[in-house]
């Protein structure tokens, strides 16, 4: 992802201000294929998104997202709920797609 903003305020993950991006909160049990991730940016995705993280801390349990990328990619994103405060980097993993599916 090249341009926007990821920020963690108050307990909320925002990402915004990425053009042509749209992501998504991944609900299923297993890790998504591509084209699962895709469907699910375009029928679910918002380009600008904002989680509230405090339930993950509660619970333990770690934010799933899909990601549509301003470059055309599809990413899998996973946020872990352990250490996550507004004065440190997110902690997490990225996995992006090196093949693009053409969006309809």
């Amino acid at each position: 992802m090249t341009t926007g903003d990821v920020e963690l305020t108050s307990g909320s993950l925002n990402v915004s201000n990425y053009n042509a991006q749209d992501v998504a909160k991944w609900t299923g049990n297993t890790v998504p294929t591509q084209q699962q991730c895709h469907d699910d940016e375009l029928s679910n995705g918002a380009d600008e998104f904002s989680a509230d993280l405090q339930p993950y801390q509660d619970s333990r349990t770690v934010l799933r997202l899909c990601v549509l990328t301003s470059e055309g990619r599809d990413a899998y994103v996973l946020i872990f709920s352990d250490g996550l405060t507004s004065s440190s980097p997110i902690p997490g993993e990225t996995f992006v797609w090196p093949d693009k599916i053409p969006v309809n």
